[in-house]
């Protein structure tokens, strides 16, 4: 129901484009998240700064060159922009990374406000170190199952 009603606009340069610029742009976030040094990130910061960086790689000119480099989208000759395949790949190398890369630092950006009026998922994580109850002893439940025990054998 919904793919014939918008069916007309699947063929269109900036969906083919889109097809192609928004896998690469989450995909790099991610991997970029994972390959950093910073452990321990929410992981609804992690989704949010993909998500942005995905979405800002839609309307790039980027996805459009790489679609039409890779052959998914009709050669079209546009002036100003290069007109042979292997100059669309390249100027879509260098434009869909800096237009992941800004939507990553907005997601960044959006993150950080949601850190810092408490929404849960966008801290640091758990700190091993400080699970539990402050105060209360780590073994105090096995302590307590060892003395239901005792109790139970008199």
């Amino acid at each position: 129901m919904l793919a014939g009603r918008f069916s007309k606009y699947m063929n269109t340069p900036l969906a083919r484009g889109a097809a192609v610029a928004v896998p690469l742009g989450v995909g790099g976030s991610l991997l970029g998240n994972v390959m950093d040094k910073e452990k321990g990130e929410g992981s609804a910061r992690v989704v949010t700064e993909a998500g942005l960086a995905g979405l800002n790689t839609i309307g790039s000119v980027g996805g459009i060159m790489a679609a039409e480099g890779l052959g998914l989208s009709p050669n079209v000759q546009r002036q100003g922009l290069p007109n042979k395949r292997p100059g669309k790949l390249a100027l879509s190398a260098v434009t869909l990374p800096i237009a992941a890369g800004i939507g990553g630092l907005v997601g960044g950006g959006v993150s950080n406000i949601a850190n810092a009026i408490g929404v849960p998922g966008f801290n640091r994580g758990i700190d091993p170190s400080k699970v539990g109850l402050q105060g209360v002893d780590v073994n105090a439940l096995y302590q307590m199952q060892r003395d239901l025990n005792k109790k139970a054998q008199k």
